[in-house]
């Protein structure tokens, strides 16, 4: 999964003295999934926690890319020749979204990017434009037909669902602590994928401080209520290939990984959607946020912060401690 070093989570607000704060943290899908829920029953709320993590490592176990065994392997496996194959209701359904997101995006977020994705992963030279161009030709529009639980791939496409599946898990999580009496978590996957289920005793809203280009300080502090966020950044240095710098998001137009400092962070009352849509921001500026399908959004560029729709955001620059980071 994409890493994700751009949100750390603060709790504000006075907390009823008969609401127990429940804090739990599993890895899984590689890498931290932390959850602070408020509820009277300190027993029933740790079990629902516990069953949100099962439910996830469910999913970890059909969409996982880095499992040979998992179904998203087993289905990349299987020659693409254009013959449908029956996969589950949870491949089938987050295909489907999937797919629609990539038009909603204009082809911004696209997991059919699989083959592209691979290429960049495992270069160790720049790749020729022809090689690049061989691969982003597997993609696109027409690379998957879905058709209920059946779903048919053009040759040589291969699926890619880092950049959906922790924001699917993260909506099916929540809507299951609901179902189990919930009333107030923060679902915060690897930093990058978040859901505030409603809010901690005494507030308005959970608090969560954004971070910038410099994972080590704030740019300011989100207030969220029944709403995910999304967050996909690019540091620029972190990888080189051929002596460039490169992001590890690929332009699913160009072909090309993103290669300039920037995080875009996105606001919905999916995170799924919010998912995509933080990608398509990053790579496509103020032309990738869509106001009719998001609440909000923040660009961040050296060049300073872009903000979009609408955000209970404050800005505030400062430093973050080492030791008030709960996972550093």
């Amino acid at each position: 999964m994409k890493p994700a070093v751009v949100l750390w989570c603060l709790l504000f607000g006075t907390h009823v003295a008969r609401a127990a704060t429940v804090t739990e943290v599993h890895y899984v899908m590689g890498t931290y999934f932390r959850i602070i829920a408020e509820h009277g029953d300190e027993p029933a709320a740790r079990a629902a926690l516990r069953r949100c993590f099962g439910a996830t490592r469910d999913l970890e176990e059909r969409f996982s890319r880095f499992d040979p065994n998992s179904e998203l392997s087993r289905l990349n496996a299987t020659v693409s020749d254009g013959t449908a194959v029956v996969v589950s209701d949870d491949m089938a359904e987050l295909l489907r979204r999937a797919v629609a997101l990539r038009a909603a995006t204009e082809d911004a977020f696209d997991v059919s990017i699989g083959a592209l994705t691979q290429l960049w992963r495992d270069a160790s030279a720049w790749p020729p434009a022809a090689q690049v161009a061989a691969a982003r030709r597997e993609s696109g529009p027409e690379a998957l037909t879905l058709d209920g639980s059946r779903v048919a791939r053009r040759p040589g496409v291969q699926i890619d669902l880092d950049g959906i599946a922790k924001g699917w898990a993260v909506d099916r999580c929540a809507t299951e602590l609901r179902r189990d009496g919930i009333a107030a978590a923060l679902l915060s996957f690897g930093e990058s994928s978040l859901y505030a289920l409603g809010a901690p005793a005494g507030t308005r809203g959970w608090s969560v401080i954004v971070r910038g280009l410099d994972p080590d300080a704030t740019v300011g502090a989100l207030r969220l209520r029944d709403e995910a966020v999304s967050v996909s950044a690019v540091f620029g240095h972190s990888r080189y290939i051929g002596g460039r710098p490169v992001g590890h998001i690929v332009d699913p137009r160009s072909g090309e990984p993103l290669r300039f400092p920037g995080m875009a962070l996105v606001v919905s009352t999916s995170a799924t959607d919010a998912e995509a849509f933080s990608k398509a921001l990053l790579i496509r500026g103020r032309a990738g946020f869509r106001g009719d399908m998001l609440r909000g959004a923040l660009l961040v560029r050296p060049q300073g912060i872009q903000r979009f729709g609408r955000l209970a955001f404050t800005a505030a620059a400062q430093s973050i401690a080492a030791t008030a980071e709960p996972l550093r």
